[in-house]
């Protein structure tokens, strides 16, 4: 099966709706499934991913951020091949030479850090404003940053969602495996719980960093090492536990979580 087509297909559907409706049926239905006084999700332009879905380095995010005040405050794509060109040069569009480059992401920017020690994207060392820029494309559009869920929310509660995941994690995994991949980076503890059912061996390690005065974090930090089988396909993949924590070290953090992905489980 070419799970390229079915992922682009699923994304159109989505796409399809909202711009032909005004929501996504499948957003709505999690919204009603949930309840309560206020919209869990965002029920317009769905984000499924950013940069190439064939590269080599995958990073699996839970969800867009996304706060309430901009629900429904959607961009406007004359059509699906615009929406889907956007989204593969999201970096080049808010970061490339002919940008107008008034997007400003400290998250972006973290990527950057702690990416580099793994030498899989070409990063230049940040000695002027085009060098940065640079990074700052190639980070968005030269990995395949994939949303568990597609639908924006300025919260992710796994206890209230967990029950609803079972499509959405399949299908993501279904895509990654479908391609050759190097590096494949879950981004956060809670994954540990939500890949529960395709974990077939897994190893952890923790640890402390360095910070930049040369002293130890207090608190440890840490890496699992993941083997995973979905239909007939097994790959390997990581868990970063720590990645979204404020304040990390996050250079030593991806030299130790580059050291530990290529450890055997």
């Amino acid at each position: 099966m070419n799970y390229l087509s079915e992922f682009m297909k699923l994304v159109k559907t989505d796409f399809d709706e909202w711009k032909q409706k005004g929501f996504c049926a499948r957003a709505r239905k999690l919204n009603d499934s949930i309840g309560g006084v206020e919209k869990y999700f965002d029920e317009t332009e769905p984000q499924y991913f950013t940069g190439n879905p064939d590269a080599e380095l995958v990073l699996v995010h839970l969800n867009p951020k996304r706060n309430r005040n901009l629900f429904s405050k959607a961009n406007s794509f004359e059509d699906f091949q615009a929406y889907w060109k956007y989204y593969s040069h999201f970096g080049k569009y808010k970061y490339g030479k002919d940008a107008d480059r008034t997007h400003k992401s400290p998250f972006d920017k973290k990527q950057i850090r702690f990416l580099y020690p793994f030498g899989i994207l070409p990063f230049l060392p940040t000695k002027d404003i085009e060098s940065q820029y640079h990074n700052l494309e190639i980070v968005k559009d030269m990995k395949f940053q994939l949303e568990l869920l597609p639908y924006g929310s300025p919260k992710f509660e796994l206890q209230k969602l967990q029950k609803y995941l079972g499509d959405y994690s399949e299908q993501r995994l279904k895509m990654i495996a479908s391609r050759e991949r190097k590096i494949i980076l879950f981004c956060g503890k809670i994954f540990t719980e939500i890949l529960t059912p395709y974990i077939k061996r897994k190893k952890e390690w923790t640890f402390q960093l360095k910070k930049n005065d040369g002293t130890l974090t207090k608190i440890e930090y840490g890496f699992v090492k993941l083997e995973l089988a979905i239909d007939n396909e097994v790959f390997y993949a990581g868990i970063v536990p720590q990645y979204a924590l404020q304040g990390a070290p996050l250079v030593e953090y991806g030299k130790m979580c580059s050291k530990y992905y290529d450890k055997p489980i």
